[in-house]
């Protein structure tokens, strides 16, 4: 009775598919290679599971979207085979490809005979060439459909290889997941969606369009091209006082006698804090910033100084210095009229955090429901 009742409360999943391995998983699910049962042929399933706090009718529009894009036919995307929803799941089947650009990008130095941090030969780089040529088709095809659809987590594991091509194309873009239409300019979107390495800083806001997909395009080409050793040092980052592409340790002269005794590093910047208290900054200098646009440090007796970027008030220091700031600014901590000595501080893209030396914790900036002052709205506090 108990083997007849387990038979009977398959999926339909079950009903149909072995799996064979895990190959993918991220926020929004997973993805199996799997053997149809009936057919004996391999392909891809891709799981969705639903959040529990994600309302019916967000969940419809999930499932609408989803199915749509999953009826998409073309040479450019990967081919889906079929999709359905069970046990609070949605599933998509799909064509299965063994490889993905990840792997080419990890692995074409050795089958070129290339030692890491040498420049790429005429061979790697045409096949790069070619690789990027069809992935810029590809993404055109999605944003030239009408509506446009933006992709919103284009990466190199997203780009599959296929390796038996009828027509002369091997790229194939996948997943879909957090892809969605764009009806309109003034149309408004998730935010903070996609693999963060590759993720526009627009996605920060609701309003954003198409263009997010061709920021995660340029991160792709950088790391197929092997560009990322010169974009680290184009603005002089390294401090070596020139902004040449530098492959093995240099000495840095000026803080030899330093005795430094911390980095931080952003995007393109470094700063270093020596025993005094002493700052020394060097690489690009548009803003110094540790979030997207700001930066803030704490001196040896407990002090806090911010500089940079303020439209969300992030730096702390009022409304009377509400764009940005230059020079460093001493940052006050007062609840109930006592002024609080500060540990740490810790920078998030538009928002901060210090923490004081008994343990209190403070949050200002742009409210995205991440300052923990259990205020939903998107406002700035200061």
């Amino acid at each position: 009775m108990q083997l007849l009742q387990n038979k009977f409360t398959k999926t339909f999943y079950e009903e149909c598919f072995e799996e064979i391995e895990l190959i993918g998983k991220g926020g929004f699910g997973e993805v199996y290679k799997v053997r149809d049962i009936v057919e004996q042929e391999v392909c891809a399933v891709k799981i969705v599971k639903f959040l529990e706090n994600i309302d019916d009718s967000k969940r419809q529009e999930i499932i609408r979207e989803v199915q749509n894009l999953a009826n998409l036919r073309s040479e450019y995307i990967v081919n889906y085979r079929n999709s359905w929803l069970e046990n609070n799941q949605m599933y998509i089947e799909m064509d299965f490809y063994t490889q993905n650009l990840q792997t080419i990008i990890d692995n074409k130095h050795l089958v070129f005979g290339r030692q890491t941090g040498e420049p790429m030969k005429v061979f790697e780089y045409f096949l790069c060439c070619e690789i990027f040529t069809e992935l810029l088709e590809s993404v055109r095809y999605l944003h030239e459909l009408c509506p446009p659809v933006i992709h919103r987590d284009l990466k190199p594991a997203n780009v599959l290889i296929s390796l038996n091509s009828n027509n002369n194309r091997f790229i194939k873009i996948c997943d879909f997941g957090s892809a969605t239409y764009h009806n309109m300019s003034s149309m408004s979107h998730s935010r903070n969606v996609g693999t963060s390495r590759y993720m526009a800083p627009e996605f920060i806001y609701t309003k954003y369009n198409i263009k997010v997909d061709i920021y995660s395009l340029g991160v792709i080409a950088f790391d197929l091209f092997n560009l990322f050793d010169i974009r680290v040092h184009y603005y002089g980052s390294l401090g070596l006082g020139h902004n040449r592409a530098v492959n093995t340790p240099h000495i840095i002269p000026q803080l030899c006698q330093q005795n430094i005794q911390q980095f931080i590093c952003g995007a393109d910047f470094v700063l270093s804090i020596n025993n005094k208290n002493s700052i020394h900054g060097w690489g690009r200098n548009g803003l110094a910033h540790c979030g997207y646009c700001h930066s803030l440090v704490v001196t040896g007796d407990d002090c806090v100084y911010g500089w940079g970027y303020n439209r969300d008030g992030q730096l702390g220091c009022g409304e009377q210095n509400a764009t940005k700031l230059i020079t460093p600014m001493q940052i006050h901590f007062i609840d109930n009229e006592i002024e609080y000595k500060i540990r740490g501080v810790y920078c998030y893209a538009n928002s901060s955090f210090a923490v004081t030396t008994d343990g209190r914790v403070f949050g200002w900036g742009r409210n995205d429901c991440n300052l923990g002052h259990n205020i939903s709205d998107n406002i700035k506090i200061i």
